[in-house]
């Protein structure tokens, strides 16, 4: 199945760097984990042997199917079809972690949508553009407005970065894990 340009899509599927993220993560077999874009499964797979229940919410419609077959003998994994952006938070346990490959151009809006919610995650751990991950990390003197507003919810971790041979097809730049610590 080709992706879709149009929803951003650039799979992983290199088991280091899927470790790397699942490491990240710091799951407990007692988590729910909220995955945003599952697209063909990889981190679902390994997400659903390390918590409790994995939610993976997926937009592209062509995928769905697959994703349910794949995933039908795994009781804890629930695959919906939902644009996130739209999807009510509060449907989620409380204390869940998101775990996401996330579209470069959702980053802020997802990023705002789950720090702002009225059921945030307690931890979120997502692949995304290593300019943006660096820019949310920065210190202060070089702060942002997307650094300044991620760091007022939470505290961000730049974990590690994946390079863009990871990815099929690959993106034009390097990627990268970055872990934010919702603050109480």
């Amino acid at each position: 199945m080709k992706t879709k340009k149009s929803l951003g899509q650039h799979w992983l599927f290199d088991g280091p760097s899927l470790q790397a993220i699942i490491d990240a993560a710091e799951l407990q077999s007692t988590d729910t984990v909220l995955e945003i874009g599952p697209g063909r499964g990889p981190l679902t797979d390994l997400l659903s042997q390390n918590a409790k229940q994995v939610i993976a919410v997926e937009k592209d419609t062509d995928l769905i199917e697959g994703l349910k077959v794949q995933f039908i003998l795994q009781e804890n994994v629930e695959i919906i079809q939902a644009d996130i952006m739209e999807f009510d938070l509060r449907e989620v346990p409380k204390d869940y972690v998101v775990v996401a490959n996330i579209p470069y151009y959702l980053t802020s809006a997802i990023i705002r949508l789950l720090m702002e919610s009225v059921n945030p995650p307690k931890k979120l751990v997502l692949l995304i553009q290593k300019e943006v991950a660096e820019r949310i990390t920065a210190m202060p003197g070089a702060l942002s407005v997307l650094a300044v507003s991620v760091q007022l919810y939470a505290l961000p971790e730049y974990v590690a970065t994946v390079t863009k041979d990871k990815f099929q097809p690959p993106p034009k730049i390097d990627s990268a894990i970055l872990r934010l610590t919702h603050l109480e």
